[in-house]
């Protein structure tokens, strides 16, 4: 629907991760849903893409649970209320470096959840063509420059920065 109304311009990757704050660790998110002992928590307007029924169907079981925003799902994972969370990479790496996740919190990658372009929408009622044109001109040139990389490894690390943009790096 947003594609009907605006533009996409994509500049950057994000993939979901599934953190567990626990002793034995599930190995996906079909993995943790057989443990109906573990909730989940997610905030509320994350896109969790191809994990859409999955999270849907945990919700309905009431083994999910959604937060207002990432400061309250690590609150929740620090109390013990969650034992796991879906969370952006690029977020959950800098909580943690920020001290906001548990120390015993591990992070699983989803296989379910590959990385996925982020970028602007923009209103094709409000923006006119020439303009998007002219932006989308200024961010490819970002990225081909590395400066949108250069910016994920000053806030979540280059391990990260190349675990996301390993499909770009691809071409």
């Amino acid at each position: 629907d947003r594609d009907r109304i605006g533009h996409f311009l994509p500049y950057a990757y994000a993939e979901l991760d599934l953190v567990v704050v626990g002793d034995t660790l599930p190995h996906s998110l079909d993995d943790l849903r057989q443990r109906p002992e573990l909730k989940l928590g997610i905030v509320r307007g994350v896109r969790v893409g191809r994990l859409k029924d999955a999270v849907d169907a945990m919700l309905a079981s009431r083994q999910a649970e959604y937060s207002p925003d990432f400061d309250n799902l690590a609150a929740k994972l620090a109390a013990g209320r969650l034992q796991a969370a879906i969370i952006p990479s690029v977020i959950h790496a800098k909580m943690r470096r920020d001290g906001q996740l548990p120390a015993r919190a591990v992070t699983v990658d989803l296989p379910e959840g590959p990385p996925e372009a982020i970028g602007l929408y923009l209103h094709r009622a409000n923006i006119p063509a020439d303009d998007v044109q002219q932006l989308q001109r200024s961010l490819d040139g970002m990225r081909r420059e590395a400066w949108v990389q250069q910016m994920y490894v000053r806030y979540v690390g280059e391990t990260e920065m190349r675990r996301l943009f390993r499909s770009e790096a691809a071409r």
